[in-house]
């Protein structure tokens, strides 16, 4: 029994040696941070007059943080390089650098996505006036360019400040995931989509995507500032208020050229930019609008399966034939794919067999009114 209790205080006490050799290398460490800090404290004391410091680890500064030693310093850091969605707006405020420059990126996005659109609008009009594609390939091509129009301006959002990418991200991996049927796996996470997911969206769940990210993308780069007012108190502490002088004053010289016609000034050039963004936007929406309806309108008289392209020898070779529809612009193989294309070409058919009805209808007019002349004529007679 002595020997246990023995052995026991001999453990317990080389267990408390062992704790505090660790304590005490934890506290010399800490000592020599405390004496570290304090030595550089000193340094800044006698180079910069204080011993406050500041890093930004925003964003592009997260791998070489630059120092400020003033607040104020640190706030025009903020201000002029990144876009904070804590920064307070104040009506009437000049727009910064960096507000400017991202204007600037996303009015270049609109302009990229525009002409991409034009691109395809293009190529779907040379290629659908020979009526050599047919209406499904149109179909899926239109969709696929959406989904290009939609990963274009995520990449080109990627890049900004991440408060800026989450707000277009985040609603649309919402309703991405929200509209994927079920029984599908899905691959997108709460943080990135993916592709493939895209692609099990509808055309009409594409489209208001695409809606989505260009209403971002036109309010980033048209919400211009206000014109500023000149009663306003921040203008009024920036004027240099002078004291009037009572020499007398030379005659005015006429005007030069330049007094004239003076510069723009920078309130002009931003709603001269804000018109250009918002013709853009609409130019944008105009041509998506157009590539669909020539994607789904027929413009003349098709000579295949406007459903799955088949060619009249084709039909002939599988013992069928191609009928007409009643508006006599499309033809289908079987009524299986006149049933797959009827809802999109259902409104071209009525518009034309409502022409040729009413066509028609203006014959008969004209000849029964025939017929009554050359009644009351012999009548006459």
């Amino acid at each position: 029994m002595p020997l246990e209790q023995a052995y026991r205080t001999l453990l317990i006490s080389s267990q408390l040696e062992s704790h505090a050799t660790e304590m005490n290398n934890v506290t010399q460490v800490k000592y020599d941070k405390m004496i570290k800090r304090l030595h550089e404290s000193l340094d800044r004391m006698e180079s910069h007059g204080t011993w406050k410091m500041w890093k930004c680890t925003l964003n592009e500064d997260l791998e070489s943080p630059p120092i400020f030693h003033t607040s104020e310093e640190l706030r025009n850091h903020l201000t002029t390089n990144h876009n904070l969605n804590l920064q307070p707006v104040k009506p009437g405020r000049p727009p910064t650098p960096a507000e400017t420059a991202l204007r600037e990126r996303m009015a270049n996005l609109l302009e990229t996505v525009a002409d991409d659109a034009r691109q395809v609008e293009e190529v779907i009009k040379t290629r659908d006036r020979q009526r050599r594609i047919p209406q499904k390939k149109l179909t899926e091509w239109a969709r696929q360019r959406t989904i290009t129009k939609i990963c274009t301006i995520l990449d080109h959002m990627h890049h900004e400040e991440q408060c800026l990418f989450d707000s277009c991200l985040l609603p649309v991996l919402r309703f991405v995931n929200d509209n994927i049927p079920d029984g599908v796996e899905r691959q997108s996470t709460s943080t990135q989509i993916v592709y493939a997911d895209l692609k099990l969206l509808s055309t009409n769940s594409l489209e208001r995507c695409e809606e989505y990210l260009l209403d971002r993308v036109e309010g980033y780069a048209a919400e211009l500032n206000k014109p500023r007012d000149p009663n306003d108190g921040d203008i009024k502490d920036l004027q240099v208020l002078e004291e009037p002088d009572t020499a007398p004053q030379p005659e005015p010289s006429p005007p030069t050229q330049e007094e004239a016609h003076p510069p723009p000034t920078m309130e002009d050039l931003l709603a001269q930019q804000a018109s250009q963004i918002v013709d853009l936007k609409r130019e944008v929406r105009m041509l998506s609008s157009m590539v669909a309806r020539n994607c789904m309108s027929p413009s003349m008289v098709a000579r295949n399966c406007m459903w799955c392209g088949k060619t009249p020898s084709e039909a002939k070779y599988e013992g069928t034939h191609l009928r007409s529809c009643k508006c006599d612009a499309a033809r289908y193989c079987s009524s299986e794919c006149q049933s797959n294309d009827w809802r999109t070409h259902k409104r071209v058919c009525l518009y034309h067999h409502e022409k040729r009805k009413k066509k028609s209808s203006d014959r008969w007019v004209t000849h029964s009114s025939d017929v009554e002349k050359v009644q009351n004529l012999l009548g006459e007679a």
